[in-house]
């Protein structure tokens, strides 16, 4: 999802995911970097027309990746999160 540029950090400062109707709860996600989960910190966030919000202070280092982990439960349709992360980066 996103690479933390060469010789800079990276502070995330809000995070948002929003599941549209029709989710049914089906499709589970996990932010991560490396092997740290950041959002949420444990378990999984799912939802139908439900929105996850927190303001945070994750601070990550040049080259960390955030990465989406995600299961989709529903083995016959696709289902959609809207994920917007808000930060500083600072060189």
């Amino acid at each position: 999802m996103y690479t933390v540029p060469a010789a800079a950090k990276l502070t995330i400062t809000h995070v948002r995911v929003y599941f549209p109707t029709g989710n049914q709860g089906l499709l589970e996600i996990v932010l991560k970097a490396g092997l740290k989960n950041l959002y949420p910190t444990s378990g999984t966030l799912s939802g139908d027309n439900t929105m996850w919000e927190m303001r945070t202070k994750q601070i990550l280092t040049s080259g960390s990746e955030i990465e989406i982990e995600y299961t989709n439960n529903d083995g016959s349709n696709g289902h959609d999160a809207y994920i917007l992360l808000e930060g500083i980066v600072e060189r």
